[in-house]
């Protein structure tokens, strides 16, 4: 049997790597989230977007034709983008809330699926990091 100390230093061990195990699970998603899914959108539907600026007539003869495969994708790939970008700022936004000091990203008044996903992982990475005092907080 292990003696009081030996259990506390035990259970301050098995909490130090559970906060380290969440920081890296978190920072893990993090990226996946920030700079994978710009490579998946790359690497799996390609650049959306035209290489030239479409004239009138293109746009128009885009427009009035059935709609093909290659243009439902290249629209949801736009979107995916944009909620790629959405992601980013709430994250950028959740890590100012934390530079500037406040103790809990403010949701709000903002409280949309993304930033509740961007403060979650910001707020995993916080505690990982800080421990402790973050707790107190």
């Amino acid at each position: 049997m292990l003696a009081p100390s030996g259990r506390t230093a035990l259970a301050r061990v098995a909490r130090l790597l559970g906060r380290a195990a969440r920081g890296l699970l978190a920072a893990g998603l993090l990226a996946a989230l920030a700079a994978g899914a710009p490579c998946a959108l790359v690497y799996g539907v390609g650049w959306p977007l035209p290489d030239h600026l479409p004239s009138p007539s293109e746009v128009g003869a885009v427009l009035m034709a059935p709609m093909s495969s290659s243009v439902l994708l290249d629209a949801l790939a736009c979107g995916g983008w944009l909620l790629w970008l959405v992601f980013v700022l709430d994250v950028a936004a959740c890590a100012a809330d934390v530079a500037r000091g406040a103790r809990r990203p403010h949701l709000r008044g903002r409280a949309g699926p993304v930033r509740r996903v961007a403060a979650v992982l910001v707020g995993t990475l916080l505690l990982a990091v800080l421990g402790r005092t973050a707790t107190a907080a």
